[in-house]
């Protein structure tokens, strides 16, 4: 059972991460929050290491549609092409696009609705001039979508609004209003990093664990991603002082929010673990999120029915099929994998905050829970 000492310390760590309102990848945010997981770290007396590795941050610099005398700023998709002309062009409904207009319709940053999925596929519809996505989200500001292919952009310009805008960007769309749409950014050279320790264990011959977790997003997003960050840290704090068999190796990355890029680094440069680990337990997003559905996914029967014997689940991926989040990197090099997520009614939303979403008691009795699963794999 949690004590009052550790309650105490997790949630100083939900404030810590809270108070930090910038966690995009190659941001100052970002690059704070690796230090404040190695100084967590440190006070353990375990050794953390910062990786750092070049990156290109994108600035952003007009980002806007403009039709009936109105105007919407937005956010692009990170993974789509700036706008190489703003010359006036007619606004249409994704459901009827036009050839050379921009196209108007309506994601949800969750991805798994009909609309959402119309806006991904004329994505690559290079008749139309563009595309402005509205979001689906009931409250002031824009939740995102991903960039999964932020190192290899494509398609028409994409731009991302708030849910506000949505009636006269549809109205003008009904009756092809001419509008223009103009997205433009620099990149600038920074750097982006990940933070990695190990705890060795007493028998080098056994396959280690690696315990993973992101720790980049959009915004503050702190249901998303502080049930993960403070379970990777009380597993450090719990096995610095109580050695285990096997060898444990933490990793928490960045760049979840543009394709995985920092678990790639990490995956990269240890390509020995992806099969060599004896199970990769990946601590995904929103499992602390007011009134979150959790869901496990893993490589094997084995590690699937003791995710659900210690998260209780309400759902499941099946064996076999391709998972959600950083685990399926591990999938797709065919290795083991163990992993926990769930959903959030604020996903990828500026709201997403400690106040207004994150359910403590859950986050304490998962902790629990999850360093019992531990010691139960690492018994083996």
């Amino acid at each position: 059972m949690t004590d009052s000492t550790t309650m105490s310390r997790m949630e100083a760590d939900c404030r810590q991460w809270d108070g930090n309102a910038e966690h995009r990848t190659g941001t100052d945010g970002d690059s704070l929050t690796s230090q404040w997981l190695a100084d967590e770290i440190r006070l353990t007396g375990v050794m953390p290491t910062i990786d750092e590795f070049p990156f290109q941050r994108l600035s952003l610099k007009e980002c806007a549609v403009v039709a009936a005398d109105k105007r919407a700023e937005g956010i692009p998709l990170f993974d789509s092409l700036p706008t190489n002309s703003n010359l006036p062009r007619p606004l249409c409904s994704l459901n009827q696009p036009t050839n050379n207009a921009i196209a108007v319709g309506e994601f949800s940053s969750h991805g798994a609705d009909e609309a959402t999925r119309k806006v991904v596929e004329a994505r690559r519809n290079d008749a139309l001039a563009g595309l402005v996505a509205v979001s689906t989200a009931p409250h002031p500001g824009i939740s995102l979508l991903n960039a999964d292919s932020f190192e290899k952009p494509f398609g028409i310009p994409v731009l991302q609004v708030a849910s506000d805008s949505r009636e006269w960007l549809f109205d003008a769309a009904e009756s092809k209003t001419e509008g223009r749409l103009t997205i433009s950014w620099e990149r600038i050279a920074c750097t982006a990093s990940n933070v990695r320790a190990t705890i060795p264990g007493s028998d080098p011959a056994l396959a280690p664990v690696v315990i993973m977790t992101p720790k980049s997003a959009w915004w503050t997003c702190t249901a998303e991603r502080i049930g993960g960050i403070v379970l990777w840290l009380e597993a450090i704090r719990k096995y610095a002082e109580q050695r285990t068999r096997r060898t444990l190796i933490f990793t928490a990355n960045t760049g979840h929010e543009l394709g995985h890029i920092g678990s790639k680094y990490f995956l990269t440069h240890n390509e020995a673990l992806i099969q060599g680990a004896y199970v990769w337990v990946h601590l995904g997003a929103n499992f602390v999120a007011l009134n979150s559905s959790i869901r496990v996914q893993a490589s094997h029967e084995k590690f699937l029915e003791l995710a659900k014997q210690y998260f209780k689940p309400e759902g499941e991926v099946p064996v076999g099929r391709r998972p959600g989040g950083e685990a399926r990197e591990i999938y797709d090099a065919n290795g083991r994998y163990l992993s926990v997520l769930g959903s959030n009614r604020l996903f990828h939303h500026p709201a997403d905050r400690l106040e207004k979403n994150v359910d403590l008691r859950r986050l304490v009795c998962l902790q629990d829970r999850f360093l019992q699963m531990l010691d139960e794999l690492l018994a083996v």
